[in-house]
């Protein structure tokens, strides 16, 4: 979520400074990670269904990071657009096999209330790191963001491997 309330806000105007691609263009690429997200939540039933949503999810998580590091390559609008759907794909997936272990894990009677509070999770931060990552946006430059989130994403990878969630891959 981080990496995406980051670049949701600074997108745009990179597209338009860096390759200078037009408002539309550059609304395109703000835009296209959330087809991506659409995309990778259709097709996450059936891999999840094939292999198990912890497996997915770790594998998943191993792509987004990659996919956060082809931001650094600069080589045309093109690619951009494809890094962002990509990108948008495998967030999507992360989302539904993330959820799907959530629901999994909960017991029966407390079901409505354990998915509530995962709900309200992504609402929250939805709410709170849209602002954070504006601010942030301020402070360090793009590439340096970028960096930052990814490694982000793969630290929290790595801790939550560690943890037991109960859930066996």
């Amino acid at each position: 979520m981080l990496v995406f309330y980051l670049l949701i806000v600074t997108i745009a105007s990179y597209a338009v400074d860096i390759y200078r691609a037009s408002t539309t263009i550059a609304g395109l690429v703000s835009s296209i990670y959330l087809i991506g997200s659409l995309a990778g939540r259709l097709i996450a039933g059936h891999l999840i269904a094939k292999a198990g949503p912890a497996k997915i999810l770790m594998i998943r998580v191993v792509f987004y990071f990659i996919s956060a590091c082809l931001y650094l390559i600069k080589i045309h609008i093109g690619f951009l657009l494809f890094t962002r759907f990509t990108q948008g794909i495998f967030m999507g997936t992360i989302g539904t096999s993330a959820g799907t272990i959530a629901a999994s894990i909960l017991p029966a009677s407390r079901k409505g209330e354990g998915i509530g509070f995962y709900s309200l999770s992504a609402i929250f931060a939805s709410a709170c790191l849209w602002f954070k990552c504006y601010g942030c946006t301020g402070v360090l430059n793009s590439a340096k963001s970028k960096i930052l989130c990814s490694l982000l994403l793969l630290s929290w990878n790595k801790y939550k491997e560690k943890e037991d969630t109960g859930y066996s891959i």
